[in-house]
């Protein structure tokens, strides 16, 4: 038999055979344990929201127009993975984030910071409907996870935000792209992720994961 824990926060709703590592979850709870036969693995599928999210191989970065989001930390720094090909063939993207990471004022005795925190967006038309957008999903330290999962929701729906403005001010509907954003060296659970994202961004919006193929 295997072993599934139900996981919610805020009408999101998924199953996970994983076990929860510390911390693993931010603000969302795991139900306890429940074994399930065959014929109940069945019946629990055939309850799960069939997840809308396209895929594809690639490189998120070559896709011509749409709004490619990407996750990054809230210290300043694109030195590593998705984030330093960014700052190399899009600066216009880094600086944007930049900027707002100099910006920030730190508050007398307090770890809190005006520029870059963590749920919010910075974003840049790099190229005529190509959008970068900067999501501030994590932070810098020794913990096996950086990224914050409730970082992701509000990143997402200020992104649906976008998607919509864009709509309007464009008149065109543009495409949703991102990397497997956090599971990589963010230390992110992509089931987890991926849930996340396909309930924050409606479906009229096509959403498109690319898996970088080198």
């Amino acid at each position: 038999m295997k072993v599934f824990k139900r996981v919610e926060k805020d009408g999101l709703l998924f199953f996970t055979e994983e076990e929860p590592q510390d911390d693993i979850l931010d603000g969302f709870r795991f139900t306890p344990i429940v074994e399930l036969t065959e014929t109940g693995e069945v019946a629990l599928k055939e309850l799960r929201k069939i997840i809308m999210i396209e895929i594809r191989h690639g490189n998120v970065l070559d896709v011509p127009t749409g709004i490619i989001v990407h996750g990054c930390n809230n210290v300043g720094v694109m030195g590593a993975g998705i984030a330093a090909e960014i700052k190399r063939r899009f600066p216009e993207a880094y600086n944007v984030y930049k900027e707002q990471h100099e910006s920030m004022i730190r508050y007398p005795g307090s770890k809190e910071y005006t520029g870059l925190v963590r749920g919010e967006i910075t974003y840049v038309e790099v190229a005529p409907s190509k959008f970068i957008v900067n999501a501030v999903t994590q932070g810098l330290g020794s913990k096996l996870r950086q990224v914050k999962y409730d970082a992701i929701v509000e990143c997402f729906e200020r992104v649906e935000l976008l998607a919509k403005t864009i709509e309007t001010s464009h008149g065109e509907k543009l495409d949703i792209v991102f990397p497997m954003i956090g599971a990589g060296l963010g230390g992110g659970n992509w089931n987890i992720i991926s849930t996340i994202i396909d309930e924050t961004i409606g479906d009229d919006f096509n959403k498109i994961l690319y898996k970088f193929q080198p």
